[in-house]
């Protein structure tokens, strides 16, 4: 399952917000993946587990990103993400 959020949040997705991001993702069984939507599709993205590979991101307020779930909780893993996005990460 592929899903496009975008980092609304006025800081983006820094150190906090990131250890969230990869906090959240440890919980679930299924891979994600993550890359920037501007980067080649071919990019083997960033391990959504992983705080340096999300801090890599360098992904700014408006930054679309990617995520690639893959797994039998993949939905479950999206909700949650993306409750994460939407909430801005408990900054606003």
């Amino acid at each position: 399952m592929e899903k496009l959020i975008t980092v609304q949040n006025k800081l983006g997705l820094h150190a906090r917000p990131a250890a969230a991001l990869a906090g959240a993702a440890v919980k679930f069984s299924s891979e994600i993946r993550v890359r920037r939507a501007d980067a080649d599709e071919n990019a083997p993205g960033a391990d959504c587990k992983s705080l340096l590979d999300l801090l890599m991101l360098t992904a700014g307020k408006g930054t679309e990103l990617c995520f690639i779930f893959d797994g039998e909780d993949a939905e479950a893993a999206f909700s949650e993400i993306s409750r994460l996005f939407n909430d801005k990460f408990g900054e606003e």
